[in-house]
This record gives C-alpha cells, structure tokens and sequence, in this order.
C-alpha cells in the first residue's frame, strides 16, 4: 500500500478512499515531537515514515506553488512552511470496556465505562 493518512478515522491514501490529498512528513525529531502532541493516538505512536495528510492542515501551511512574473507555478509535490502542526480534524481515539481490542499491539490509555 502506498501513503496514508496517520490520523485515526482519516481515509486519505487509501484505495476506498477517491479523494486525492497531498501527504506530509515531520521533517525531523523536533517536528516530530510537536505533531505527537498534536495527533492525540493512543494506539499507535508516530514516527518520521507515517504520513498526515493536507485535510489537518491550514491551507496557509501548504506551499502549492510559486508565481513566477504574473504567471502562477503549481508544484507537482507541494511543500509545508516551516514549523506548519497539523490543526484540523484531528479525531481522538477513546478505549472503552466496549472496544474491542484483539488487533491493538499498544494501548498506551485504557478507559473503562
């Protein structure tokens, strides 16, 4: 499978999914640092190789192209600005005592009823 999206519930990068979105990587540990924060999975930790899509971005973070003169640029693989967080649609995911949990490898939080 290609590029997904990490953000738990988001379809983006899958086959069932037709809406195309541009994928992102944290740049580095510090970046990565900040998006944990910002990504509230408690089953999964994120790493440098797991992507976010543009839909948890503000349109003012992707950088789509440049104009050149008057005449606009777009880029084939768009860009984030420096230190752009994933802010949007985010999603939590919550344990309870009704989830079933046979396929987790790491539960980091258990709520129970």
């Amino acid at each position: 499978m290609g590029k997904t999206c990490f953000v738990f519930g988001c379809k983006s990068g899958y086959r069932s999914s037709s809406d195309k979105q541009s994928m992102f990587k944290a740049r580095n540990a510090a970046e990565l640092s900040k998006w944990r924060i910002a990504i509230p999975r408690k089953d999964l930790k994120l790493t440098l190789k797991h992507y976010v899509c543009g839909k948890h971005f503000e349109e003012g973070d992707i950088v789509r192209g440049r104009f050149i003169g008057s005449d606009w640029y777009p880029y084939i693989n768009p860009s984030l600005v420096n230190d752009a967080l994933p802010t949007l649609h985010l999603g939590e995911l919550v344990f309870n005592c009704h989830t079933n949990v046979k396929n987790i490898q790491l539960i980091h939080t258990f709520i129970c009823c």
